[in-house]
């Protein structure tokens, strides 16, 4: 009886911590702190925020957190979550400087978090030589350049543009 009571109480502890993750992944939960505005209305606008001819849309969680293990995805969330109420509680927002922040994207992007979603992006650019070219070395492994590297501004369309907006 012991052991069916801890592991009910495991199912509604995992179930719960599910639904948190779930919840707090979106636009729609980033938004709320108004420092993210920029960042939110430049994704809206982008093709991974929905703007593309299927209406697919990316969730914030989706390429700002890692896709490797359960275990990655949980700590980086758990880390990242404690950083953001750090600096929106304790830290002057208004004095980031986001344009030399972006300079150090790839700290925030993970590549997993791309090839999560274009699994078959090597088999779906192979008849487009525009397309698979400059993807070749990545195929092949010759390169140490990410997905993030190469396209700065996947996933926020014209940022720069709206943090000009914000100042």
């Amino acid at each position: 009886m012991l052991c069916l009571s801890f592991g009910v109480l495991g199912v509604l502890f995992s179930l719960t911590l599910a639904e948190v993750f779930h919840v707090t992944g979106d636009a729609e939960f980033c938004i709320k702190c108004h420092v993210m505005e920029p960042m939110v209305e430049s994704y809206e606008n982008d093709v991974h925020g929905g703007k593309n001819k299927n209406g697919v849309q990316a969730s914030c969680v989706d390429c700002h957190l890692p896709h490797d293990t359960v275990v990655h995805y949980i700590a980086m969330k758990t880390k990242t979550s404690m950083n953001d109420i750090w600096v929106n509680v304790m830290t002057d927002t208004d004095k980031i400087d986001w344009e030399e922040r972006r300079s150090h994207r790839e700290h925030f992007t993970y590549e997993s978090g791309c090839l999560d979603c274009h699994k078959n992006l090597e088999e779906a650019t192979m008849s487009n030589m525009k397309a698979f070219l400059p993807h070749r070395d990545y195929f092949r492994g010759a390169t140490n350049a990410t997905c993030i590297f190469c396209h700065e501004n996947v996933g926020h369309k014209n940022l720069g543009l709206y943090l000009k907006m914000k100042e």
